[in-house]
């Protein structure tokens, strides 16, 4: 099937709309601030790993934590294991179940998004109609589930929210058509051009490789700190804790350190960066392979 547009003679665009070569560098303290703010958390994840606490694992199991002798008695947080013979925990399992996971998540993506395109490219408006469908059934089907166990008038917030969703799709039904054909015209460029494919999982594993070592590094800083009393328990019966109203509650608590909780804030700030940054330029990739297609 030939691509859209094969028939015309000149190209939908051409160099007054799309300036090839390369381009005016601009956002350039944006780029050193996200290159030093890296850096920072770089140096921040190396200081976190050499002064973590090595007790982590045990100190923060709620085996540990439920027994109130474990709770610190003095001023500051117990960063030391206090009566207690359990064997220590080893993160390797976790670093495998992780590492199975990513795995599983990544082949499952690809896989997933190969469908996608294939339905996308031969059915693109079949594909609408299943999305819009899905966004109406949802909220009615929850409806029924409501109704069905007995729940009545409350059943009722949910179809009408149904109703609606419906109505307004039925209102831009012609903006939905369009958008069935940008997507035929989106899926044909992909394949078409299949660098895009592999230009974008690549840039999906160069994101990998960064986000990775922020989390390892967000990880490493929530275990510097220790065990404090938790602030919940009003009272204390034999080994049992409880809170103002009489729930059992962990004795103990982890606290972590107040460099740490910082350190935790500014990281979870450049994950999402990240994370958006390799998104968005994906999405000009696409975009700039599809434009000039």
């Amino acid at each position: 099937m030939g691509r859209p547009g094969d028939h015309e003679d000149q190209p939908m665009l051409d160099n007054t709309f799309y300036l090839h070569g390369k381009r005016p560098e601009r956002d350039t303290a944006w780029k050193w601030t996200y290159i030093l703010s890296m850096v920072v958390c770089a140096i921040g994840g190396v200081y976190a790993w050499v002064h973590r606490n090595k007790d982590f694992s045990t100190l923060i199991s709620p085996d540990y934590l439920k027994d109130p002798d474990h709770c610190p008695t003095g001023h500051g947080p117990s960063r030391h294991l206090l009566q207690s013979d359990d064997d220590d925990y080893n993160p390797t399992y976790f670093m495998e179940a992780m590492g199975v996971a990513s795995g599983v998540s990544i082949v499952g993506g690809i896989l997933l998004g190969l469908l996608a395109l294939y339905l996308y490219r031969s059915k693109p408006h079949t594909m609408v109609g299943v999305s819009v469908g899905l966004q109406v059934l949802l909220p009615a089907a929850a409806g029924i589930a409501i109704l069905s166990s007995g729940g009545g008038a409350a059943s009722l917030p949910l179809f009408i929210t149904a109703g609606i969703i419906g109505f307004v799709f039925y209102l831009y039904r012609e903006q939905l058509a369009l958008v069935g054909r940008l997507l035929s015209i989106s899926s044909h460029a992909l394949y078409e051009n299949a660098s895009i494919v592999w230009g974008s999982l690549i840039l999906q594993f160069i994101g990998f490789l960064v986000v990775l070592p922020l989390l390892a590094f967000l990880i490493l800083a929530y275990a510097n700190g220790g065990v404090v009393p938790n602030p919940s328990v009003v009272k204390i019966q034999g080994d049992t804790c409880s809170d103002d109203q009489r729930n059992e509650v962990l004795c103990c608590a982890w606290q972590p350190d107040g460099w740490a909780v910082a350190y935790m804030s500014f990281g979870s700030v450049m994950l999402g960066w990240s994370s958006l940054l390799v998104f968005t330029i994906k999405v000009f990739m696409i975009s700039g392979v599809t434009a000039q297609w």
